[in-house]
């Protein structure tokens, strides 16, 4: 892990929480994914396989669904987000909510090198829906 102080105007007389470090260091990771007209139970998803050496940390994840059809916009707009791990296949987190949902992780989820972080959003809703997905964290 690195360590020392970011090279910024008076760093040195700050404590930095370690999502602001890792920013300021740039370490910081946003993983976005979208897809559009999806039906009940479609899906926007991303995989990403930590690299050799390296650990990644999640801080946080959200998703939003919007109904693709203007007809359809007053209706519930139900979804899930999914966190999971390869190669153990564990669901690491999992929430539902209507139109969106979001969480940040006092205690961040971690994934070593080798091992796939995935991150989906599922319409639940009875129509078809746009959705996105966003997480954010840091690798070190």
């Amino acid at each position: 892990m690195a360590s020392g102080y970011p090279d910024f105007e008076g760093g040195k007389r700050r404590v930095y929480n370690t999502a602001d470090w890792a920013t300021d260091v740039g370490l910081a990771k946003a993983f976005n994914a979208f897809a559009n007209n999806q039906a009940w139970n479609g899906v926007a998803s991303l995989i990403y396989v930590v690299p050799p050496g390296k650990t990644l940390y999640i801080m946080g994840a959200a998703t939003k669904s919007m109904a693709s059809a203007a007809a359809d916009a007053e209706l519930n707009q139900m979804c899930e987000l999914i966190i999971e791990d390869l190669p153990s296949g564990d669901d690491l987190w999992w929430q539902g909510g209507n139109g969106g949902v979001g969480q940040s992780f006092t205690q961040p989820i971690k994934y070593d090198a080798g091992h796939s972080f995935i991150l989906i959003a599922r319409n639940k809703a009875n129509h078809n829906c746009n959705i996105q997905v966003t997480a954010l964290g840091y690798e070190v």
